[in-house]
């Protein structure tokens, strides 16, 4: 089979667990006969440029428009507005998948950016799958209607693209989702998926040693919350938990920040961590390119994940069950993962009193924690071995592709 692989970025070169599955995907399909070629993004620093069978023909921009740089206006090429800036976008990413001849075109979690590749890719007759990650519902997110223009034009390209689930000529699209609450997710949202397999992702697990990192008697709970949203609300929900703990007097507990280098969302969490009264309770390290989540975990008791969207399933909460590290995380970001008092603590989504009190169980009960990080490891093994998961992935994607 040959494929073509769509991706962001390639190899990756941030933290992200589905970056680094992406990767581990393209060398095993490879090493099982299959010619995989990887379309991605031109963004990335000179030394990844020679890797071997990419190509990088794609223009990704946080913003649509032209940007100048040192004089020159650039203008980019951004996925995520083919199917609604026009005919001229449509055919720059057409002119890249003639390059790229292959019996399968597949959307590695591109959310929105899938749009314009799919329908590029049914325009020239090619087969094309989508795989929707944890974070994508919102994906197939319908905007109510308006009388704006812009608005108009992105409800009538939504609509068509992604709520009918269906290419314009009504051929529904192939899609992976990871998680059966994903797809029931989708399902309530009045998306038909026909064909859509229901895939959960695995892990090498021989990179996730189990090494549960041991509590003294009289030893700081350690935490750990990593981001690289500067979005993100969640860090202050985690954040308001922990001054509560302060308050009463349950300060045993210092917390690993881990941010994205978003200068103002640094500078707003230094002033809630001041508020709150969590000085030198706190510390924050930026995200870089040689962040690797396993490692980290090596080093904490409990990972904390507050979830802002519909998430059933998180690669980042498996990574913790596999290393050894008790999960606390809101009820809807888990549900396929983690089930409460066995695997992980959950907690009521947006509810600090609540993310408190579970913050101080495990704070309190050293059994109840490694009893919790026994049961998560035990799941990891039996449902999410990486093996077991490229087997079911190569066969959904022969069977798409024909071969």
């Amino acid at each position: 089979m040959r494929l073509l692989f769509v991706t962001k970025q390639y190899p990756p070169v941030a933290w992200g667990a589905t970056d680094r599955l992406c990767r581990h995907i393209c060398h095993s399909l490879r090493a099982r006969g299959h010619e995989v070629t990887i379309l991605t993004s031109d963004q990335l620093p000179q030394k990844h440029l020679n890797e071997p069978d990419v190509s990088r023909g794609l223009k990704i921009s946080d913003q649509a428009g032209t940007r100048r740089t040192a004089g020159r206006a650039l203008t980019w090429s951004i996925l995520a507005d083919l199917h609604r800036v026009g005919k001229k976008n449509r055919c720059i990413t057409k002119d890249i998948l003639k390059d790229n001849p292959c019996d399968l075109v597949f959307g590695w979690n591109l959310k929105g950016m899938g749009a314009g590749i799919l329908l590029a890719a049914h325009d020239l007759g090619l087969r094309f799958c989508l795989n929707l990650a944890d974070s994508e519902p919102g994906l197939f997110f319908r905007v109510q209607r308006t009388c704006l223009p812009s608005k108009l034009v992105q409800y009538v390209a939504e609509r068509s693209a992604f709520s009918q689930a269906c290419f314009p000529g009504g051929e529904s699209i192939p899609i992976i989702a990871s998680s059966q609450s994903l797809k029931e997710y989708l399902l309530k949202k009045g998306c038909p998926l026909e064909r859509c397999r229901v895939i959960q992702q695995g892990l090498p697990i021989r990179e996730y040693p189990f090494e549960p990192y041991l509590r003294e008697k009289k030893q700081d709970l350690k935490l750990l919350y990593q981001t690289d949203d500067p979005g993100d609300r969640g860090v202050f929900i985690a954040l308001d938990a922990l001054g509560r703990l302060m308050r009463e007097g349950a300060g045993k507990f210092c917390l690993s920040l881990v941010l994205g280098k978003n200068r103002r969302q640094q500078e707003e969490v230094n002033r809630f961590i001041e508020s709150e009264g969590l000085l030198g309770k706190v510390v924050i390290e930026n995200l870089s390119t040689h962040f690797f989540l396993p490692h980290v975990l090596k080093k904490q008791h409990v990972f904390i994940s507050v979830s802002e969207k519909e998430e059933p399933f998180g690669l980042e909460h498996l990574e913790a069950m596999a290393s050894g590290c008790a999960v606390v995380s809101d009820k809807e970001g888990i549900s396929d993962l983690v089930k409460h008092k066995q695997t992980g603590l959950s907690f009521k989504p947006g509810d600090p009193e609540e993310l408190r009190e579970k913050i101080k169980k495990l704070m309190n009960n050293e059994e109840l924690r490694l009893e919790i990080i026994e049961k998560a490891r035990a799941r990891v093994l039996k449902y999410h071995s990486f093996a077991s998961y490229l087997d079911q992935l190569e066969s959904y994607l022969t069977e798409i592709a024909g071969k």
